[in-house]
């Protein structure tokens, strides 16, 4: 069986979201690590939005966020089955289901910082009213940034969506699809700019 990835690349898009509101609970940081990955890989907005505390950023934002990264996640996902692992030009796979149980979690108190072996990206970890969530507060857009991101997420999601319809079918080469994945970045990028 393939592992399904969630990229470098993928991650730091994902670092960009959301929200602790209600769904499945984390009781420990590990579980709300293993939340947020699950929540990307299976394109489950409830699992995301109880996994993630944003802070006071603008929810509709948060949701733009979400639909991008899930669409990022299944393309990373689809393009290494349809190509290979560790394909996905300017990434590395950070976390697999299969190593999920291998999370190196490190923090005391309401703090935590998870990763897995030999992973390059850190996962934030917070605890609030008893309920640990992956804390992307800082990273979500704020002001003009903000106002910028709900132009662009979902062009970029619709995009990738797109794209990713179309790896492995007779055609389709990696050179091709590639293309194809920065046109419709690119495209919506443009859009939310007004070019």
């Amino acid at each position: 069986m393939k592992a399904k990835s969630l990229t470098a690349a993928a991650l730091a898009l994902c670092l960009l979201a959301a929200a602790g509101c209600g769904g499945k609970k984390a009781k420990s940081p590990k579980d709300a690590a293993k939340n947020f990955v699950n929540s990307l890989l299976k394109n489950d907005k409830d699992l995301f939005f109880s996994s993630v505390y944003y802070g006071d950023a603008d929810k509709e934002l948060v949701e733009a966020q979400f639909e991008m990264m899930a669409a990022m996640t299944e393309f990373a996902v689809e393009y290494e089955k349809a190509y290979g692992t560790g394909k996905f030009k300017g990434s590395k796979p950070v976390i697999t289901e299969e190593n999920l149980a291998n999370l190196e979690v490190e923090g005391s108190g309401d703090t935590a910082v998870a990763r897995t072996p030999g992973g390059s990206e850190d996962i934030k970890l917070i605890k609030k009213d008893g309920t640990w969530y992956v804390d992307i507060s800082d990273s979500v857009p704020k002001g003009e940034q903000a106002a910028q991101g709900k132009k662009v997420m979902g062009p970029m999601a619709e995009g990738i969506r797109k794209v990713t319809a179309n790896i492995g079918k007779k055609g389709y080469d990696e050179k091709k699809i590639m293309g194809e994945f920065m046109a419709a970045m690119m495209g919506a990028a443009m859009s939310g700019r007004g070019g």
